[in-house]
């Protein structure tokens, strides 16, 4: 996927709705060393065990290739812990290459994804990001609390 480690190449990889729970590990390393092309597509997977979704999302942390990334409706088993929350929030203050993200939900699958809540506090990783200049999290319920 890359000619040089670390150094994207211009390439989309589009991994859509397979299961990628099987093999996972060898996914997420590739992803967290740098070998993995400018833009990926991981839409419509469906998680089986929530950890795997969070370390897929770590893995997008340490990543310094994909700028590109489209993770829309995918879906956790059930709401999303405080470790899943966290390491999304990692996500957004770690990672220095996502230009473009899109973790959307589907109007006919609003409670799938699950975020849920956690989500607003995960956001907040955004305060440390300068290089994101897109992010799409349309159809999910996100309440916000203002004092």
């Amino acid at each position: 996927m890359t000619e040089t480690p670390g150094k994207a190449r211009e390439l989309h990889l589009d991994i859509s709705e397979n299961y990628i729970e099987n093999g996972l590990s060898k996914l997420t390393r590739t992803i967290a060393s740098g070998v993995a092309p400018s833009s990926m597509a991981i839409r419509l997977i469906e998680f089986e065990d929530e950890a795997d979704f969070r370390n897929l999302i770590l893995a997008f942390a340490q990543n310094k290739t994909i700028r590109r990334l489209d993770m829309s409706r995918a879906s956790l088993p059930s709401d999303a812990s405080e470790q899943t929350c966290q390491a999304l929030e990692r996500m957004f203050a770690d990672n220095t290459t996502l230009e473009w993200l899109d973790m959307s939900g589907e109007d006919s699958r609003l409670e799938m994804t699950r975020l849920g809540v956690g989500i607003n506090r995960a956001l907040r990783g955004l305060l440390l990001n300068c290089t994101l200049k897109v992010l799409f999290i349309r159809c999910k319920y996100i309440w916000a609390i203002s004092r």
